[in-house]
């Protein structure tokens, strides 16, 4: 049973490194892996509607910086 492969586990080594460098953040600031996983398939509208994982995957560290600039406001708005 442990053995079963993911969708991201076809990433390559780069895109595969910062999806999990901003899984973990979204794990952080949701609480909970179903709550940052559902972040990261949603299209998001300040992405323009695309989804956290398109940015990913497509622009790369340009993608990473949008997507925690969103993180960080919503780590933010949750500490007030």
């Amino acid at each position: 049973m442990g053995d079963e492969m993911t969708p991201e586990d076809f990433l390559p080594a780069d895109a595969r490194a910062r999806f999990d460098r901003i899984r973990a953040a979204a794990r952080e600031v949701f609480g909970d892996d179903y709550k940052a996983r559902d972040f990261l398939v949603r299209p998001h509208p300040r992405l323009g509607s695309r989804r956290p994982m398109e940015l990913l995957l497509t622009e790369g560290d340009d993608g990473v910086r949008r997507v925690q600039d969103i993180l960080r406001v919503h780590r933010t708005a949750t500490k007030q």
